[in-house]
């Protein structure tokens, strides 16, 4: 039997990896010893690079010091994963606290000590924290782990026990959604992958000690005065049973219930998988002949992408209540980064929604990495010696790097992925998003000193993607999630819920006057050619309608920018009458714009969605709008037909229009604005033209 699982083990390590890992014999260690931890600065890794110093040597040959976390100092500065960095600390065996090491992480310190003093008290103070923490446990420590971890359910250890079932040549995503509700989560579906044979979701875990979280959050939990709402259970229900998840009904209350669960599901992955992982090697270090496969390729395994840095500091905020007796390390410094900033003097009111949106610190190019124990946290540690990683999606292309040389192997095993405020990364930059959502889970480049003989199997042999679990959150329902993103990067052998938005009251009866409103439908022959169809209908059989003298003032909406850029080279080639409004406009020629626009002295205004986004201009003297494709937003619709209530006092009495050009694929955002039963009777119509008329006394809702 055990020569038979060495030739098994050995065929899956040279198929996974003999295309993407050089020098195979060199970086795998022997079977049957007690794997490594190397978790030192980049100042020691170049120090001991290529020769083993006498103290490493006397830490190799020292039995019983295996330590679960030894702490890696790097000054408070952000260290970002580098081609061949080798850092890998999942095993977590070697001691590295040697002498040493010790020396040099102290002088990568003094800088950081020196400019945030508060931090190197704290620091200080963690060093006796680390230090007990990282002591292999004695044998009653041992017996303590074992009942602690027996009485625990573990949901992650069961979700990969599919590993023996699954088919990867046969999966197939679901074709046959299902409805799907809980008691406080109503308005699902359900899409069960065609070749799957898992349970239906069930809410049936019904008090938070019934998870199986670690002992001390759970501690914190039931001695908080914060109880989890009944929401939060039916929540984390979800989460627990690492299933698939996208949330279109974000509010900003729900957002902070939302966060603090997914956040107490992270920790609790976390904590529970570093636990497993050194009671594993207590267990090798007594008999090496154990086999356990407990860990991936790398140290990351969760990944959270935000907006902006304000949302990173809410998520640590979370961490600090979750784990309110951890030592924070380098807080000064996350503060002073991520922080509120000074608060600037409002030039005008805005809507609440946008406050609630760019409220904190909006820079959107950020990374960190946190490192995660029971007794302390440790933020801006190196991303291949992180648990968590936080970011935006701007942060992590700006070090990806090139497509050949592109270094993203601190990715390769993320077992978790949360997409927070989606709807704000996709006005931000859709591509950025793709991008690295298509980079999760795949064979690493270099072998990044990790022990294979630990990796599980389901890892070597390229399968990581079906087993991650992915939630997405958003305040806005959008068809793209579904068909962008989980289509074509997420498998999830459980498949995936999905809300979706009753709507109570329709757009077109929140506008404020007197207008007619058509819609226009045209036919495409299928999602990858509508973009092109779009533009030949609009430019060919919409926009001549609009030239005419008495439809001067036509605010033109549009809410992609590449849409946008296509039309203004149109408008410009024919020479035609108009000013342009995007986000990378300056405030001058905005205002320069506006002023044209206002006075008539322009016939069109070609007008983008996310310049709308950003600054939520009041656009006076609109007589018609004519939407190129429906807005995304179902406030921005609202917002837009706000404008016909300050239009041209000398064309008061004069018939204001709104059109909107819309194809069958646009169901969602139709159903938005005339509601569900009409939007159906819209796109299952041979008719293309639908007229509404909106009076004026509708002014009461």
């Amino acid at each position: 039997m055990e020569s038979l699982k060495d030739e098994q083990l050995s065929g899956a390590v040279k198929r996974s990896l003999s295309e993407c890992v050089s020098d195979v014999d060199e970086s795998l260690p022997k079977k049957k010893c007690v794997p490594e931890e190397k978790e030192i600065s980049n100042d020691a890794d170049t120090a001991t690079d290529g020769k083993e110093t006498s103290t490493m040597k006397e830490n190799k040959s020292a039995e019983g010091k295996l330590p679960e976390d030894a702490h890696s100092s790097n000054g408070g500065k952000e260290t970002l994963p580098q081609k061949g960095h080798k850092s890998n600390e999942f095993s977590e065996d070697a001691d590295s606290a040697s002498e040493e090491n010790k020396m040099l992480a102290i002088k990568q310190h003094k800088s950081d000590e020196e400019k945030y003093p508060e931090d190197a008290a704290s620091n200080c103070d963690d060093e006796d924290v680390l230090s007990d923490e990282d002591k292999v446990p004695s044998d009653d420590e041992d017996e303590l782990q074992d009942e602690e971890l027996s009485t625990t359910t573990d949901f992650f250890a069961k979700h990969v026990e599919y590993e023996n079932k699954l088919k990867p040549n046969e999966y197939k995503h679901g074709s046959n959604p299902q409805p799907c509700s809980f008691p406080n989560i109503p308005d699902m579906i359900y899409v069960k992958p065609d070749c799957s044979d898992v349970d239906e979701p069930l809410a049936n875990l019904q008090d938070i000690s019934q998870f199986g979280l670690k002992k001390n959050l759970l501690e914190g939990l039931q001695q908080s005065s914060e109880k989890l709402s009944p929401f939060q259970i039916d929540f984390y229900n979800i989460l627990a049973d690492y299933r698939d998840l996208i949330f279109m009904r974000r509010t900003p209350t729900k957002g902070k219930e939302m966060q603090k669960v997914y956040m107490l599901h992270v920790l609790n992955h976390i904590l529970k998988s570093r636990a497993k992982i050194v009671h594993h090697n207590s267990k090798l270090s007594k008999n090496p002949d154990e086999e356990y496969r407990d860990q991936g390729f790398v140290r990351p395994t969760v990944v959270i992408l935000a907006p902006f840095r304000h949302d990173c500091f809410q998520i640590v905020k979370q961490i600090e209540s979750l784990l309110p007796e951890c030592v924070m390390m380098n807080k000064k410094r996350f503060t002073t980064e991520y922080g509120p900033p000074p608060q600037k003097k409002k030039m005008k009111k805005k809507p609440q929604d946008f406050e609630d949106t760019f409220k904190g610190n909006t820079d959107d190019d950020f990374k960190i990495g946190l490192r995660i124990q029971n007794k302390s946290v440790t933020l801006y540690s190196e991303f291949y010696s992180s648990d968590l990683i936080i970011a935006s999606p701007l942060g992590l292309i700006r070090i990806a790097g090139d497509k050949k040389d592109k270094d993203v192997d601190y990715l390769s095993s993320i077992e978790i992925l949360i997409i927070d405020r989606v709807d704000v990364l996709y006005q931000q930059n859709l591509v950025n998003l793709l991008n690295i959502v298509q980079d999760f889970n795949h064979l690493p480049k270099e072998s990044h000193d990790c022990n294979f003989f630990r990796v599980r199997m389901y890892a070597l042999d390229g399968n990581a993607k079906y087993f991650r679990q992915t939630v997405l959150i958003s305040s806005v329902e959008q068809r793209f999630y579904e068909s962008a993103i989980f289509r074509n990067f997420c498998f999830n052998y459980k498949g995936y819920l999905s809300t979706f938005t009753q709507v109570k009251t329709p757009g077109i009866n929140k506008i404020f006057d007197t207008v007619r409103v058509c819609f226009r439908l045209f036919d495409t022959a299928d999602p990858a050619s509508e973009i092109d169809d779009r533009f030949e209908f609009f430019t060919k059989k919409v926009l001549p309608e609009f030239k005419e003298k008495e439809f001067v003032q036509t605010l033109i909406y549009i809410p992609s920018y590449f849409d946008f850029v296509r039309l203004r080279n149109f408008f410009r080639e024919n020479e035609m009458s108009a000013v342009m409004v995007c986000e990378h406009s300056k405030p001058g020629k905005v205002a320069q714009a506006r002023n044209y626009f206002f006075n008539g002295w322009r016939h069109f205004m070609l007008y983008t969605e996310r310049a709308h986004f950003y600054n939520r201009y009041n656009i006076k003297g609109v007589q018609h709008i004519l939407f190129y494709q429906p807005s995304t937003n179902p406030r921005f619709f609202q917002d837009v037909n706000f404008y016909f209530l300050d239009s041209n006092p000398k064309r008061k009495g004069e018939q204001k229009t709104c059109t909107i050009v819309a194809s069958k694929n646009d169901f969602i955002p139709l159903k938005n604005i005339v509601g569900l039963s009409e939007a159906k009777k819209m796109v299952d119509s041979d008719q293309k033209i639908f007229i509404r008329y909106v009076e004026e006394q509708k002014r009461i809702l």
